[in-house]
């Protein structure tokens, strides 16, 4: 249901009836206030044809009015117009009031906003907060406009702030309203706030003394009241320092004995309770204001980051929540031209994108399938007679259906002498007569259970990354290794898999890159592709930390991937019996050889091994050629 449709009904209906609170004398208006008096009673029936006639009371009338004025209106005499009026003004309070009830009685599609309009305590009524709600979304849609009304709420002037109102967070409102799931997201943190800081006004409220003590005076006797003024008197002034009360004109009073007791209590509980009101408002206003100023920085630094972070991170990922999640913790943009340079040679450089494509395709090498019993409704049809009017004669038989009867028994009728019989044959339905027959077919359903083949869904697993980032890797090794893991990280952020890099050369360094979600993913990827390779190799602590992964819940068979000129010493035997163990349960461990120099004792660790020359002009060529055999 369109709700702004039905603020705007509101508004026009109010702006008619605070124009004239009561039908005009047409004859009196003059034509410029009759022409605009008729264009926004033509604007109110095309807003509520819009919002569809039926859902109001006066339908009927309605259509009459519409009549009314949608036609030349020019033509009316002053007396036809007074009676148009007199039928339009009779709509303006149920239009009113009908509208309001179609807004309560909706609901958000969103379910942090049908949260908040239900359960929240920013306002005090569900039809308030959905009003709020509106009131930020409105804002936030330059298609829609802007009549949803906040009256006195507390909230107003700090999101009209918020919402476009501060100069200097007005580039980025703009952005956000450019951005659909950015308008989402924004609402849903607006929200939050207005819920946090209401929390605070509440725990942090100056005015509960004063509060307490007026419950307590309403609560009190009137005589007890009186009797005890100066006590009451002393107390509040001590309580309410800021609170001005005319205490001098009430001890007139109760001196007098003019005003009843209960009469004086009432007035001077309202009194008070109008001065904590005034007082709390002014206090909470300003509160407001002040978490207003830190909450509209924190913001829109959140939609500045998720601005630079919308070009690279969708490098990755399109998933807008990793976006307004990452943008969500401090993060410097410096190093972010290296992600650009990466992501434009994987683009650029086929041969690279397409090796990078089959070595995180080896999952699919074979299609499991599972045996499933499945119930399926299928409709059996045979053929049975059933009498009909017409159709097919299949013989006699006895029944008293005048359109049936044999011409020698309707013969009877005719003749006076046994004109009785055929009565008492017709009473008695025995009357000889044509049956008539169809075949028709009877449908009856039947659950039968079958066996069928189901294919497994794809169980993508994590990958592990062992770069070997050594001196010996320097040059076009380098690049290769670097755009490999580049390439691997992004395609298991696409497919939402775990990816663990291990970085090593005389010692390791490990981080977990497939959950763009963590504060410091990128970072850590930019150190890395941005880092020197140097320092001597060592793959054993690598490989045995991947062993070591391998055993956690979220890495349990993970496939290793190592890339390496595997210019290195062998490894340990206990090491490579851990491996051989590991393959049985089910994970792979792949290499990819940058060299033809590479130690071949390491290398026949592996499941799968593709080697690269990077000094021969077409074996990027060859490699990928090698891996597309592999996988036939």
């Amino acid at each position: 249901m369109d709700r702004y449709l039905y603020y705007q009904i509101i508004s026009i209906a109010k702006k008619i009836q605070q124009s004239y609170p009561t039908p005009p004398a047409s004859k009196k208006l003059g034509r410029k206030n009759i022409t605009a008096l008729n264009n926004d009673i033509k604007t109110l029936c095309q807003l509520i044809d819009r919002a569809n006639p039926d859902n109001f009371s006066f339908s009927e009338v309605y259509f009459s009015i519409k009549d009314d004025f949608t036609g030349f209106t020019n033509f009316y005499s002053f007396s036809e117009l007074d009676r148009n009026y007199r039928k339009a003004f009779s709509i303006l309070d149920r239009a009113i009031v009908e509208s309001y009830n179609k807004i309560n009685e909706s609901n958000s599609e969103n379910e942090k906003f049908s949260q908040f309009e239900k359960f929240g305590t920013a306002e005090d009524t569900e039809f308030n907060r959905k009003k709020t709600l509106d009131f930020i979304t409105q804002r936030l849609d330059s298609k829609l406009p802007l009549d949803v009304p906040m009256g006195n709420s507390q909230w107003k002037d700090s999101l009209s702030q918020i919402l476009g109102g501060d100069k200097e967070y007005k580039k980025e409102f703009e952005f956000v309203k450019t951005h659909k799931q950015l308008k989402v997201s924004v609402t849903e943190e607006i929200l939050k706030w207005m819920e946090e800081t209401k929390s605070k006004l509440i725990t942090e409220n100056p005015f509960k003394d004063q509060e307490t003590l007026l419950l307590e005076l309403e609560k009190q006797k009137p005589e007890q009241f009186v009797t005890d003024f100066k006590k009451i008197t002393t107390k509040v002034k001590t309580l309410c320092k800021d609170i001005s009360i005319d205490f001098k004109f009430y001890e007139s009073q109760i001196a007098s004995g003019r005003f009843k007791p209960a009469v004086l209590l009432r007035n001077f509980c309202k009194e008070l309770r109008q001065a904590i009101v005034v007082k709390k408002t002014e206090w909470e206003l300003n509160q407001i204001d002040e978490y207003r100023k830190e909450f509209i920085q924190e913001l829109y630094e959140k939609v500045r980051n998720f601005g630079k972070l919308e070009g690279i991170v969708s490098l990755f990922s399109d998933q807008f929540g990793v976006l307004w999640d990452l943008s969500q913790a401090p993060f410097s943009d410096y190093g972010f031209e290296v992600l650009k340079e990466f992501a434009d040679i994987l683009e650029n450089e086929k041969g690279l994108q397409e090796l990078a494509e089959l070595i995180g395709r080896h999952d699919k090498e074979e299609q499991s399938y599972r045996k499933e019993i499945i119930s399926r409704l299928v409709t059996e049809f045979e053929y049975k007679p059933k009498p009909a009017f017409k159709g097919e004669i299949s013989g006699l038989k006895l029944g008293n259906d005048l359109t049936a009867v044999l011409p020698g028994e309707l013969a009877l009728y005719k003749n006076p002498k046994t004109k009785k019989l055929f009565m008492l044959k017709y009473a008695q339905k025995q009357l000889l007569s044509y049956a008539y027959q169809n075949m028709m077919p009877v449908g009856k359903d039947k659950t039968i259970e079958e066996e069928v083949s189901v294919a497994e869904e794809e169980n993508k697993g994590p990958i592990i990354l062992c770069i070997d980032t050594s001196g010996s890797m320097n040059g076009s090794p380098e690049r290769v290794a670097k755009t490999i893991t580049f390439a691997i990280i992004k395609r298991a952020i696409e497919e939402d898999r775990g990816c663990y890099l291990i970085s090593f050369s005389s010692g390791i360094e490990t981080t977990d890159l497939g959950r763009l979600s963590k504060s410091n993913a990128i970072e850590e990827l930019i150190h890395f592709l941005r880092m020197s390779f140097n320092g001597g190799t060592d793959a054993g602590p690598a490989l045995e930390h991947s062993l070591e992964m391998i055993k956690e819940k979220e890495w349990k068979n993970a496939d290793v991937l190592m890339v390496s000129d595997f210019c290195m010493d062998s490894i340990d035997y206990e090491l490579e019996e851990r491996i051989q163990e590991e393959q049985k349960n089910g994970s792979k461990f792949f290499s990819l050889v940058i060299s033809s120099y590479g130690n071949e004792s390491i290398i026949d660790c592996f499941d799968q091994n593709w080697e690269y020359n990077p000094e021969a002009d077409d074996s990027m060529k060859n490699l990928v050629r090698r891996m597309h055999e592999d996988w036939q």
